[in-house]
């Protein structure tokens, strides 16, 4: 069964993951920032379940990430994750009579917890049923699940709707699958790859596209007479999830494209994204941005700091490593370096690079299988507790705000505060001190020697608006 693990009952298995639904219970929020992204999700699902429409015109839900198609403004995010936390508010407005209107706070947080805590519970369960066959302490291998889901940007995010945590979780079923797959090369599995990465391109595009060439190149790599059974079993997954999006994308504004890609989406007063494709802006320093969304003020590694252990276990499996991952690390390093090239604003008002959070995942599972070989060596454990640590606090930071005020480098206002607010972790923590207590002695270093106090004033009065804290704008004043 799914949950059995050597010599240890299911139940404390699934009581495991039940304790850290809890513990992402605790954070989840119960209200949304002024940044845009989030807004943009819940527009959609109260237009659809209130107004019957994918036009948020008429929502309560403002967002600056939006497009212009036909004269009626729509999200601009891929419609999928949108579409099924609509059906959860149909069932809580229609069933339970509950509305954005007279139950916000209840219903934001309902729908935070079922993109965030739900999504992450499902891959803690899935990650640590991966690790089930090594022979080594069960308790190692929750402590290694659980360090996945809390140490890392998926605790960050995972405290509100974005499509980052379920594409981290359905990504990590499609890297089970193509292990399977060089494992036995069933059809089923096959299929299963297939479905995952085309829910995956439904979720997170490049990486979802990604990863259908990886699971292609699994079928190409077989004899020819297999290869030919196997691809339109590989197709078929694929495009199932496909042909649905491009469905839902035609009955909502009349085009099988992503709102995103509809020329001339972005052209329209006010919009603050490039007119380009996607809204993007390419880097204007394209080594300088790479180095920042690796281990810069946005990085993978300053903020995850145990992901560095991915290189020590590359090397020690490098010789054992079969070619299903050899092409899941390729595809990995293609989605960040496609990242690299064609994002130039950071992820917007994020804490850290987000576009990365799908293949922390895979690289942490390489790394746990690394730590279960050495585990025995009490130096390399103490380095990984304490690396642990920082990643679990870096989170927690992130927690209390994943769309903070900061720098989107090309898109960037001149003159604006973000312009001078390089640094995410830094400002969620000076938000977190003067909330908690503005006249501490950490505050005070804080606004004096870190930012000053004049950008550190402004910088509090436009955080708190964007959080909503209005009580903490009459403190500030």
């Amino acid at each position: 069964m799914l949950f059995k693990t050597k010599d240890i009952p299911p139940r404390i298995v699934i009581l495991s993951g039940l304790f850290l639904f809890i513990i992402l219970a605790v954070f989840t929020k119960d209200d949304i920032t002024l940044s845009g992204n989030e807004s943009s999700r819940f527009a959609t699902v109260q237009s659809l379940v209130e107004n019957g429409t994918f036009s948020i015109d008429n929502s309560m839900f403002k967002t600056e990430d939006r497009v212009l198609i036909k004269g009626h403004f729509y999200s601009d995010k891929p419609p999928l994750l949108s579409v099924s936390l609509a059906s959860i508010y149909w069932i809580m407005n229609n069933v339970f009579h509950l509305s954005f209107a007279a139950n916000y706070h209840l219903c934001v947080f309902v729908l935070n917890l079922a993109c965030g805590a739900v999504f992450s519970t499902v891959l803690y369960y899935v990650f640590l049923f991966q690790l089930k066959s090594r022979d080594v302490p069960f308790g190692l291998k929750v402590m290694l699940s659980t360090a996945l889901i809390l140490c890392t940007w998926i605790f960050s995010f995972g405290v509100s709707v974005n499509n980052h945590s379920p594409a981290a979780c359905v990504f990590f079923i499609f890297f089970y699958f193509m292990n399977r797959i060089a494992a036995n090369g069933k059809t089923l599995d096959f299929f299963l790859g297939a479905l995952s990465a085309g829910i995956l391109f439904n979720l997170d595009m490049p990486a979802g596209f990604f990863s259908a060439i990886a699971c292609m190149s699994m079928v190409f790599l077989l004899p020819l007479r297999e290869r030919a059974l196997r691809m339109p079993v590989f197709l078929s997954g694929f495009f199932i999830p496909v042909l649905f999006m491009m469905l839902i994308n035609f009955m909502a504004y009349g085009s099988a494209v992503p709102a995103y890609m509809v020329p001339g989406a972005y052209e329209f007063q006010g919009n603050i994204h490039s007119s380009g494709v996607a809204g993007l802006h390419r880097p204007a320093d394209v080594l300088g941005y790479f180095l920042n969304i690796l281990g810069g003020y946005r990085g993978l590694f300053l903020y995850m700091p145990a992901l560095l252990f991915i290189f020590p276990a590359l090397w020690s499996e490098r010789k054992k490593m079969n070619a299903e991952a050899v092409i899941v690390l390729i595809s990995i390093s293609v989605i960040i370096a496609f990242y690299g090239v064609f994002t130039g604003d950071y992820g917007g008002w994020s804490y850290g690079f987000r576009f990365l959070i799908p293949v922390i995942p895979v690289l942490w599972y390489y790394i746990a299988l690394w730590i279960m070989d050495n585990y025995k060596s009490k130096m390399l454990m103490r380095i990984l507790y304490i690396l642990l640590m920082i990643g679990l606090f870096t989170s927690w930071v992130g927690a209390y705000n994943p769309w903070p005020v900061c720098f989107e480098g090309a898109a960037t206002s001149k003159g604006s505060v973000e312009e001078k607010i390089h640094f995410p972790l830094t400002a969620n923590l000076l938000c977190i001190s003067y909330e908690n207590s503005p006249e501490s002695s950490i505050t005070d270093f804080m606004m004096e020697k870190i930012y000053g106090r004049e950008l550190a004033e402004k910088y509090l009065v436009k955080s708190f608006l964007n959080m909503k804290k209005l009580n903490m704008l009459k403190k500030e004043n």
